[in-house]
């Protein structure tokens, strides 16, 4: 079948599942109305949906509630047994209808349910939901607002493999700050950027979280401001055969790839161990990157020198073209900078080649050779002047 037919072909369908739902979710209302579950041995509704309509506990729960809500609201669920609209769209409607109650309702379902005949999409309905709930009951959205901020939470679990999982939920507000954060970070970079949508945002919260380390400004944690804790063997920086993982504060194993990305700008410390592997003397921190040669850096870089990335200087890390791990010098003809993606991402965990003079022209090759990129410096700046 050609895409056009395709694209026939799915929408009839998912249009005549709707006007099936609706005729499910018609009977379903009758049978909760007049108790009919009992008949079966079942204790409620939900456990029919559950038992003998295969459903899962909360989908079972969402499909009853709407069920209830559109045997009152009956222009709305005719509407869905027509396929004028589709069964998001009447769930949005229907937990409008929850909240508002029928004196409400009464006006407000004509207003959605054109909405969504009209073209809107399900969230939008959902949205313009919220508008008039607000308009009409604005304790009641304030209520609201309380309960979802109750239910907030993070988790952050290390999993068997040594990745991490996130997992949470956060009240509008906050979701909106972490959201525009994370998009902030988040945008791709031109052609030679292959990463998804869901891999961009991952880059991107990381990226949020290293600037926030980065500026030095977050609450301290046992008298020093927070910071990434790594513990590497020289020979694991340097790439030597039967070297031992870097480990984190959180004993977490890393790549020496990984750990040369993270010590690219870094506060080292020497430490000194016995045979066995037991400290002896720790030697005076030093930073890898003086604040007087970052600040060197920005100026000539201004930002992130990935052609076509467009993230300020503040937000990206000064990265050694040749590792000063492997001999490179911490000088200005050495570094340039990189956002959190570029840096981590395509140098120190897909191997991308960076050469050439930051003081003029780089050149950036992907590992398979096919890819060669080149970035000048900013034309704001004359050469002369960042040297």
């Amino acid at each position: 079948m050609s895409s056009s037919a395709l694209v026939e072909e799915l929408t009839a369908a998912c249009r005549y599942a709707d006007r099936l739902a609706g005729e499910i979710l018609r009977l379903l209302g009758s049978l909760d109305a007049t108790g009919g579950a009992e008949v079966v041995g079942c204790a409620s509704t939900g456990q029919f949906a559950r038992q003998f309509l295969r459903m899962l506990p909360g989908h079972a729960g969402q499909v009853v509630t709407t069920a209830r809500e559109l045997r009152v609201l009956e222009d709305t669920g005719r509407a869905l047994r027509d396929g004028q609209i589709s069964v998001d769209h009447a769930v949005a409607i229907a937990r409008t209808s929850q909240k508002l109650g029928p004196e409400h309702m009464a006006t407000a379902e004509p207003i959605l349910r054109k909405a969504a005949t009209d073209g809107a999409s399900p969230q939008d309905v959902r949205r313009l939901g919220e508008v008039i709930r607000y308009r009409a009951d604005t304790d009641g959205a304030h209520r609201d607002a309380v309960g979802q901020h109750d239910r907030r939470h993070l988790w952050i679990s290390e999993l068997l493999d040594g990745a991490w999982r996130i997992d949470g939920v956060l009240d509008p507000a906050t979701g909106l700050i972490v959201k525009t954060a994370v998009d902030a970070f988040a945008r791709g970079a031109g052609a030679a950027d292959t990463r998804t949508p869901r891999q961009r945002r991952a880059d991107g919260l990381a990226a949020a979280c290293h600037a926030a380390l980065d500026t030095g400004v977050l609450p301290e944690r046992h008298q020093v401001p927070p910071h990434v804790n790594l513990l590497v063997e020289r020979g694991t920086l340097t790439g030597t055969a039967g070297a031992p993982p870097a480990t984190s504060g959180y004993r977490t194993a890393l790549t020496g790839a990984a750990a040369r990305g993270i010590a690219c700008d870094a506060t080292v410390s020497t430490i000194s161990v016995d045979d066995q592997g037991r400290p002896l003397d720790a030697g005076r921190a030093v930073r890898v990157i003086t604040p007087a040669l970052r600040r060197a850096v920005e100026a000539r870089d201004q930002g992130c020198r990935w052609p076509g990335c467009d993230q300020p200087a503040t937000w990206c890390t000064p990265h050694h073209i040749q590792h000063w791990a492997d001999g490179g010098h911490t000088r200005l003809n050495n570094l340039i900078l990189l956002c959190w993606a570029h840096h981590m991402g395509f140098v120190h965990t897909k191997h991308w080649l960076i050469t050439g003079d930051p003081d003029s022209a780089i050149h950036i090759t992907s590992p398979d050779g096919r890819i060669a990129l080149t970035s000048a410096l900013p034309r704001q700046r004359a050469p002369a002047a960042a040297s």
